[in-house]
């Protein structure tokens, strides 16, 4: 992989991550929010900013500012 890989390193405790989670399975939740929402998981299992825009349907300059 091209590039240096970022030393960012998102953790979170248990109720946020089950609470971003839920957010995910609402129907009600604002596309938007839910979108940043995944990333923040996405960010937090060890996707990079790249992997995770491109799997949240962001471009990477946003992905790095959700992260």
């Amino acid at each position: 992989m091209r590039g240096r890989r970022s030393t960012l390193s998102i953790q979170m405790t248990d109720q946020t991550r089950t609470t971003l989670q839920s957010w995910l399975h609402r129907q009600k939740m604002p596309y938007g929010q839910a979108r940043r929402a995944r990333a923040l998981l996405l960010l937090e299992q060890g996707q990079t900013f790249v992997q995770t825009a491109g799997r949240v349907g962001l471009t990477e300059c946003h992905g790095r500012l959700v992260g």
